[in-house]
């Protein structure tokens, strides 16, 4: 298979839709940077948004401690557990589509960083309440 230059690749709209971090869902506009549901928010333990989301829609727990004592999300390095708070809190807050803004390989690489150094980037927080454009 043949590569392309980067002076080669196609930037046209179409062809961004399809690339990732890109994704498009039906049910709401095109979402840049963000995690899809199958993607792992807790690493050490590989607890997916949509495990998490799922278990806060159907159990709705009051505390964000109990997806960790159920599903064991966020009881390893700790770097999911604002992640894991920002999924909770959308869920509590009626948000159709919960979601985290930022790409699984961001998300992945800013893990390295802080296991390496103990220091957390920030990562833009979700507005539930407002759809992403």
């Amino acid at each position: 298979m043949n590569t392309p230059s980067v002076n080669a690749i196609d930037t046209s709209a179409d062809r961004l839709l399809l690339q990732p971090p890109y994704r498009k869902d039906p049910a709401r506009p095109l979402t840049i940077l963000c995690m899809n549901p199958d993607d792992h928010v807790c690493l050490c333990f590989h607890v997916s948004q949509r495990k998490i989301v799922n278990y806060c829609k159907r159990e709705r727990p009051s505390h964000v401690s109990l997806i960790s004592e159920c599903l064991s999300a966020g009881t390893g390095c700790g770097w999911c557990v604002p992640f894991i708070i920002k999924l909770h809190d959308q869920v509590m807050s009626g948000a159709e589509n919960p979601d985290l803004p930022v790409s699984p390989e961001e998300y992945a690489r800013k893990r390295a960083r802080y296991r390496k150094t103990g220091e957390r980037e920030q990562v833009p927080a979700a507005d539930p309440a407002k759809p992403e454009a």
